[in-house]
């Protein structure tokens, strides 16, 4: 007894209530919310990371559906007649070819085709034409599923932002190697794949598409489908046509040198994204008629008319340029060709006659005979 009265006498005080020990624990928490409501900015930004965080959380889980959601379901995927889609066509080869009447000396005498189209395999090819198409056209080609997140969430955030003014990189709409051949190996059977409208509900049908060839196909052999399939304009359909197109030569069995590899390469993947627009042949506008019963204003009329869609032919090559010289660039960033390489092969930029009008590369070859009367 003595012993407590001591120990009560010496502290002076009773032990806190644990009601009262909780409150004062939690003062400087209750001390630091009333300074967060009265800074309506901190309220605001708490608040913003809170909305941010959920919508992040409701997006990924979103995606995780609809990807299992693509990868297993196929039921819906039909034809414009209501067919279930043929997933076998590209390894059947099922796509649009020329066929050629050769004399007894191989020589090609004559020609039938719808398309334009010579089918080649990776192996025949330089190594870096596939390399420069995966560069500009789909860098994570090898890794993703077929979707690739980070080129759509790019392309969104770039085009919203143009929309506005703000440039910030190259316009690029985020679609896949295994999108685009979606487009090119089944755009005559998919009623969304007739026309290049951007619509949310082409975009997932691409998607699924894609996500169905990846799973079936390995990479290799959807990568030389892809390259036999994309139209790069004056009637070629493929690399091969094209390469002989432009350049006059065969794909498979070419002497060029490295830079010159590399530059024609640059060439065709540009021609990928729009054959008219990046077309490396100079269009020589026509020259105007003059007629005798002409007056001077009239012929200058027609004369100035003629420089200004001769500039404007100018100008548009000049994109082209800048063009070809940003795939050259994606193909140095990729580890596609070295910095020296890059700066060897780079088109020139200047806008005069000759530096515009010329290009040593290219070698225009038609398709049709003369000599054989077609």
């Amino acid at each position: 007894m003595r012993v407590r009265l001591r120990i009560k006498k010496r502290t002076g005080k009773k032990l806190p209530s644990p009601r009262k020990l909780l409150k004062d624990l939690a003062a400087p928490l209750r001390k630091d919310f009333w300074i967060i409501k009265k800074r309506f900015w901190l309220v605001w930004l708490l608040w913003t990371a809170k909305f941010i965080s959920a919508v992040a959380v409701m997006v990924i889980i979103s995606l995780f559906g609809f990807f299992a959601f693509a990868y297993f379901y196929t039921g819906d995927l039909v034809d414009s007649q209501g067919k279930p889609i043929n997933w076998e066509k590209i390894r059947e080869g099922d796509f649009k070819k020329s066929s050629s009447v050769l004399a007894i000396d191989n020589e090609e005498i004559y020609k039938f085709f719808w398309e334009v189209r010579d089918p080649i395999k990776l192996n025949e090819i330089p190594d870096i034409v596939p390399k420069g198409f995966i560069a500009a056209e789909d860098e994570n080609f090898w890794i993703h599923p077929g979707i690739d997140l980070s080129a759509i969430g790019r392309a969104f955030v770039g085009n919203k932002l143009r929309d506005f003014g703000i440039k910030i990189w190259s316009p690029s709409g985020g679609s896949t190697l295994g999108q685009q051949g979606a487009r090119l190996f089944y755009g005559e059977e998919v009623p969304e794949f007739g026309n290049r409208e951007h619509s949310y509900k082409r975009k997932i049908t691409e998607a699924r598409f894609a996500i169905q060839l990846v799973k079936r196909y390995p990479r290799e052999e959807l990568l030389a489908a892809f390259l036999n399939m994309p139209y790069l304009g004056h009637g070629a359909h493929g690399v091969a046509v094209a390469w002989y197109r432009y350049f006059g030569e065969d794909i498979r069995n070419n002497a060029n040198s490295r830079i010159n590899l590399i530059q024609k390469t640059a060439i065709l993947v540009a021609l990928n994204k729009s054959p008219k627009k990046y077309c490396p042949i100079f269009h020589e506008p026509l020259k105007p008629k003059i007629r005798p019963e002409m007056t001077e204003e009239e012929i200058a009329q027609l004369q100035k008319q003629y420089m200004a869609d001769r500039d404007k032919e100018k100008f548009r090559i000049r994109t082209a340029r800048e063009r070809y010289n940003w795939v050259l660039y994606q193909m140095q960033e990729e580890g596609g060709i070295t910095n020296e390489e890059y700066h060897a092969a780079l088109f020139s930029e200047e806008f005069t006659e000759d530096s515009l009008t010329k290009l040593a590369i290219l070698k225009v070859t038609p398709f049709k005979n003369p000599d054989f009367g077609y």
